[in-house]
């Protein structure tokens, strides 16, 4: 099912878009925005089993934890998280 930048959803003051999602790619791939204002809360950790994610920076620097060892993203830059692997923002 393709969306609209206008299907959002909000978690606190996180914000989520959903562009693609996975019925419209056979199942290969889900792709969505995800805003993140400084200061936001920090969801739990978790983890994945049936895929990938990709994070893609688009502007500002967000620090994820993946499998306890942090990494800065930045516009321009990309984070593969292994299936499995325990992940968070801070």
């Amino acid at each position: 099912m393709l969306t609209t930048a206008t299907d959002e959803i909000r978690i606190g003051s996180l914000a989520i878009r959903f562009l693609v999602e996975g019925e419209a790619s056979g199942g290969s791939v889900a792709v969505f925005e995800f805003d993140v204002p400084a200061g936001a809360n920090v969801p739990v950790a978790h983890s994945h089993d049936g895929y990938e994610e990709t994070i893609y920076g688009l502007e500002g620097v967000l620090t994820w934890t993946i499998e306890g060892t942090p990494i800065d993203v930045g516009p321009g830059e990309a984070l593969l998280i292994p299936r499995g692997a325990v992940h968070q923002f801070d």
